[in-house]
């Protein structure tokens, strides 16, 4: 089968290998994070075909020096 990407959006049915969504961050100096690192154990017991680590990344842009803290999960952290 194809690559399946473990994401906690509405996405649609097929590869997501490759796409890249933007989004609104209300301060991209402290955006909202879904997930990072290893994925929690109640997550891989509800996804059990997702590997260890979150295999996606995400970013945002910023003023050059900005400092970007990643310690602001989103309400979607531990779906």
């Amino acid at each position: 089968g194809k690559p399946k990407c473990f994401a906690p959006a509405a996405l649609p049915p097929g590869d997501m290998t490759g796409q890249c969504w933007l989004k609104h961050q209300d301060d991209p100096n402290r955006p909202q994070v879904n997930m990072k690192g290893r994925y929690s154990e109640g997550y891989r017991k509800s996804h059990p075909a997702a590997g260890e680590y979150v295999d996606w990344s995400a970013g945002v842009v910023v003023r050059k020096g900005s400092e970007v803290s990643t310690d602001t999960p989103s309400a979607r952290a531990n779906w």
